[in-house]
């Protein structure tokens, strides 16, 4: 079977039936494979495999996928719990976010009727009580220009990284803890968008897959396929044989994202799993942002957006945070999360602040709460982020009173320091497959 986390949450005996490589040659023609993949009829055993990409190797390859399906019943207990819809919308009035659309500045309500793309969006629109229209809206207040950093500041002189960002101007990207790995600040290329892989062996099986059975189904429209890669995608020297991935290396950053992203709607979720969202009847006429069909969420995801980076020699913080990815065996979907830095620095200034006023903010929801929020809007099913990249993002974070830790890294042990996390562990865990809660998350 082909591996399609978006669309499936196969059996382990199911994914591990045939070896990866000759899983590849099955969907992409000899002639593509011998300039893009290297395959063999040996297993895959190591990372050092030529033209296999990193997260493919084994043993990371199974381990992962193990602990992917465990995230996926994990999440949907996440996205599913009313008490994070609670928090989150307190969150939201609490740090002054607005409260409704009308509350929005005009070229904010311009933007969000724009994001149809992106999930809460939808919902935020409508002054849903959605758990992903809270975030979304706490993010908008929190990335306004009024908190974007003066590079030109004193303050600044000495730190390059900072003089020389084009983007992520935001304050809520700084990250004071040196033990989170987006430190000091989110300026890391982590991963790139999928239009931007100039090497057919960056894309993961996952998106190899996809890319192959969409680009046949394309051509299986078409009248005359040829006619169609030399007319349409103006490649004069290829034919519809010469295989997807050569012709994605011969045309142009532009075309590749109108094919990829436009024509082949690769980004967009086929996730069936809809009850968090609002309009949640598939046969409603107002279900038709996603391409795909209404059946499916109705956004944009992470894991199919955007192509981890498995090395950077100029940035050894990339290095680290795969090699520690592939150690532990925790899934990797779009890399570390800036949402989730941005998110938890804005909550927690704002509660710091207003912890030393009269109010005081001992009826406020905890950073460990808040956490918890960003793992239900983010991980899968939604499939933007997986769990390691949410919780490495949350390292060192801090209200003045809390500090957000992640100590457990090969397992899920800091969910179970919470009632709502060790409710959502249970949910999860109903299986065999569960992996292990150590017996001090339970004392």
């Amino acid at each position: 079977m082909k591996i399609d986390i978006q669309t499936s949450t196969p059996t382990m005996s199911d994914a591990a039936t045939q070896p990866l490589p000759s899983r590849l040659g099955g969907l992409i023609d000899a002639k593509n494979i011998s300039t893009t993949f290297r395959p063999t009829n040996a297993p895959v055993t190591g990372p050092s495999s030529p033209g296999l990409n990193r997260f493919d190797a084994e043993p990371y390859r199974t381990k992962s996928l193990k602990n992917y399906e465990f995230e996926i019943r994990l999440g949907k207990a996440l996205k599913s719990d009313p008490r994070l819809v609670d928090i989150a919308r307190r969150i939201r009035s609490l740090t002054g976010a607005p409260d409704c659309m009308d509350a929005f500045a005009k070229h904010e309500r311009d933007e969000i009727h724009s994001l149809t793309h992106i999930g809460g969006a939808h919902e935020l629109s409508e002054d849903g009580n959605a758990l992903d229209a809270h975030v979304l809206a706490t993010l908008i207040k929190a990335e306004r220009a009024e908190y974007n950093i003066d590079r030109s500041a004193e303050e600044y002189r000495g730190r390059p990284y900072i003089v020389n960002l084009d983007r992520r101007l935001c304050m809520f990207n700084a990250v004071e803890s040196k033990d989170n790995i987006i430190a000091p600040w989110n300026m890391h290329a982590f991963d790139l968008e999928i239009y931007k892989v100039t090497q057919p062996e960056q894309y993961p099986a996952r998106l190899v897959n996809l890319i192959a059975d969409r680009w046949s189904k394309l051509l299986a429209t078409k009248a005359d396929p040829d006619q169609f890669v030399k007319n349409d995608l103006g490649l004069d020297g290829l034919n519809a044989r010469t295989g997807v991935f050569h012709v994605l290396s011969s045309l142009n950053e532009s075309s590749r994202k109108t094919l990829l992203c436009d024509t082949l709607n690769i980004p967009w979720s086929t996730e069936e799993d809809i009850l968090d969202e609002n309009d949640n009847c598939p046969s409603s006429p107002t279900r038709q942002n996603n391409p795909l069909g209404p059946q499916f969420r109705q956004h944009k995801t992470g894991a199919r957006s955007n192509v981890v980076r498995d090395h950077d020699p100029s940035d050894p913080a990339v290095n680290k945070w795969v090699e520690n990815a592939i150690e532990v065996g925790k899934p990797v979907i779009s890399g570390p999360s800036g949402h989730t830095l941005r998110y938890l620095n804005h909550y927690a200034m704002c509660k710091e602040m207003v912890r030393y006023s009269k109010e005081g903010v001992s009826d406020w929801p905890t950073l460990a709460e808040a956490r918890l929020v960003m793992l239900a809007n983010l991980m899968p099913p939604k499939n933007h982020h997986s769990f390691h990249e949410i919780m490495l993002a949350s390292v060192g974070v801090c209200d003045g009173s809390e500090n957000l830790r992640y100590d457990h890294m090969e397992g899920y042990e800091e969910l179970a320091l919470h009632p709502i996390g060790l409710e959502a562990l249970d949910s999860a865990s109903m299986t065999p497959s569960r992996p292990p809660i150590h017996p001090m998350a339970k004392s």
